[in-house]
């Protein structure tokens, strides 16, 4: 309006940046050093056939409802490999999904199998992070957090650190798990990535 003096915002030179308030346990990053320790195997390699992510989903999915009827199981994985459009070979499936939680068992002793575990927690930067643990195996000893991956390459990618699929590259989702076990009060002995497919 005539007469009336307008103040003008300067837009500054540099634009700044803030750090999210919320995050995925998936897209943190591990500042610290990261060796792959130990490889396990387990099972036999399964055939699969569908889109990449799709054989992922459906092998993750199964593996969040494997239980101990063997008819149950086959008849789920059926019911989800049509849901995703995918071919599996059931039989190695079910089979490699009861070797896993044999060695399971062998590896850090008896425990419940907690599945899609939820959480919470905030970073030492403030950041919110929310997401679900694949699976926690809960012992007398402590917990072992195990995320489920698929990838159907070979095991010395998983190795190498140079390789686009470094099992190390894992390292940040896995720290998150491990804090936010650790802000509950649980303890930690182990964290591990299986590779189902």
């Amino acid at each position: 309006q005539d007469g009336e003096k307008v103040e003008v915002l300067a837009v500054p030179e540099s634009k700044l940046c803030y750090t999210p308030l919320y995050n995925q346990p998936s897209k943190l990053q591990y500042n610290g050093n990261v060796e792959v320790c130990e490889l396990v195997e387990f099972g036999e390699l399964v055939q699969v056939k569908g889109v990449d992510n799709k054989v992922g989903d459906c092998i993750h999915h199964f593996m969040q409802l494997y239980g101990a009827d063997m008819e149950k199981n086959r008849t789920l994985l059926a019911k989800l490999a049509d849901s995703y459009n995918v071919a599996v070979d059931s039989d190695k499936c079910i089979s490699n999904a009861e070797a896993f939680f044999h060695k399971m068992e062998q590896l850090y002793g008896s425990g419940e199998a907690l599945r899609e575990t939820p959480f919470t927690f905030v970073t030492m930067e403030g950041q919110i992070v929310n997401g679900e643990i694949d699976l926690v195996w809960s012992t007398a000893e402590g917990d072992v957090i195990v995320d489920y991956k698929s990838f159907p390459g070979s095991i010395s990618d998983l190795l190498d650190k140079d390789s686009s699929h470094w099992a190390g590259k894992y390292a940040g989702q896995l720290d998150a798990y491990r804090n936010a076990l650790k802000q509950s009060g649980r303890n930690v002995k182990a964290m591990c990535i299986c590779y189902i497919s």
